[in-house]
């Protein structure tokens, strides 16, 4: 058996090669019968359009009726959908 004794410089450039290689691997060049595999799974992890839900917001007092993406959060609904509800005093 071999001993593994890197250089303090090989064990960089083996780091910097192996997370170049983690970050680029979905922009990597693909073989030639690929597109249709990609475009396969893309379709699978592609989420469904979700329908917008019926939401009742009580602020201040004062009822308002939504119609929401089930994904949008209070914040954006407030900014959004009622920005007369929304006062933010930037510094």
């Amino acid at each position: 058996m071999t001993r593994f004794a890197p250089t303090r410089r090989e064990l960089l450039k083996l780091g910097a090669v192996t997370g170049s290689a983690l970050v680029m691997g979905d922009a990597w060049p693909a073989p030639a019968d690929a597109p249709q595999a990609a475009t396969a799974a893309a379709s699978q992890s592609a989420e469904p359009a979700s329908a917008p839900i019926n939401v009742l917001l009580r602020v201040n007092g004062r009822e308002h009726r939504l119609a929401l993406d089930p994904r949008t959060t209070l914040l954006d609904a407030l900014r959004d959908q009622r920005p007369e509800l929304y006062q933010h005093d930037a510094p």
